[in-house]
């Protein structure tokens, strides 16, 4: 029961940190967490799902529905994209759903030239844009909390784009909290990543991890990766293996990397992580616990 409950209270810290990341960094995220999605199918399902029924509803409540038969799919697809694209988070009724309202509202938060519907303009605290645009540059993508056990090389990239997300402008995802056994070559479409989030999933070669990472076009570039609650993480050799394949790391699982890590990980370099266990250099020793 203890280690029931120290587990819990372990994921929700977890959980914590990365809200308080994502909300201390990143503006705007587009959220699809906790949606029970399987695969990456069941988004498109039901975003197409949300749209038809808006189109249904805004036809029905179209007064010239009934004078133009044969225009009122199209009218109302763009009746109902005019209507989602002046929502505002105040009129907004409460859901958990991801329909295309929120990526509206998200867009609508962007500073425009004239600062009309501009969060930031009203919020002291959010951040400014350093050029007068009313177009939507979306880095940041949260898949959390789901089933999903794979990421369709497909769809993938697709799903990026339809919530308005190009591939290699992707900088922050997470993907924690799901079933994932690998680091997914999918990922590796998304070559600009920054910040990586695959903790609490159900990963557990170190080999095969390291050799996924290091072959990410991000992997040089990665500032941030969660790993932990996976069962590679318990590997003795975890976070040089770790470092070996993403040598610029600041933080992994939320903690920093030292000096002393990166000297580990370029000694056992080339070796498979066979040089671990031999004799440390003085140099290494001296410089542990200094950080970057």
């Amino acid at each position: 029961m203890a280690a029931t409950a120290a587990s819990a209270h372990g994921a929700a810290a977890a959980q914590s940190i990365v809200k308080r990341q994502w909300d201390e960094t990143v503006a705007d995220p587009i959220d699809l967490t906790f949606h029970d999605a399987t695969s990456i199918a069941d988004f498109f399902a039901e975003l197409d799902a949300e749209e038809a029924a808006a189109a249904a509803n805004t036809s029905t409540n179209s007064p010239s529905s009934s004078s133009a038969p044969g225009n009122a799919a199209a009218a109302a697809f763009a009746a109902a994209n005019a209507s989602l694209a002046t929502t505002s988070d105040a009129t907004a009724s409460p859901s958990t759903s991801f329909s295309m309202r929120k990526v509206s509202i998200s867009q609508q938060s962007t500073p425009t030239r004239s600062g009309a519907g501009n969060a930031s303009s009203t919020d002291p605290t959010a951040p400014k844009s350093s050029t007068a645009t009313s177009t939507v540059v979306r880095v940041a993508l949260k898949l959390g909390n789901n089933q999903l056990a794979k990421l369709d090389a497909t769809q993938f990239p697709a799903l990026l784009r339809r919530v308005g997300i190009e591939p290699t402008r992707l900088k922050w995802l997470d993907l924690s909290f799901n079933r994932l056994t690998a680091v997914d070559e999918a990922i590796a479409l998304c070559p600009n990543l920054t910040h990586l989030y695959l903790h609490a999933n159900a990963i557990d070669n170190l080999r095969a991890v390291e050799r996924a990472l290091s072959k990410l076009p991000c992997a040089q570039y990665l500032a941030t990766l969660t790993m932990h609650g996976n069962p590679a993480a318990a590997d003795k050799d975890y976070k040089t293996a770790i470092l070996r394949a993403c040598p610029r790391l600041r933080h992994l699982d939320f903690g920093g990397v030292s000096r002393g890590d990166r000297s580990t990980a370029r000694y056992t370099a080339g070796s498979g992580g066979k040089g671990a266990g031999a004799p440390r250099t003085a140099a290494v020793g001296a410089s542990e616990g200094k950080r970057d």
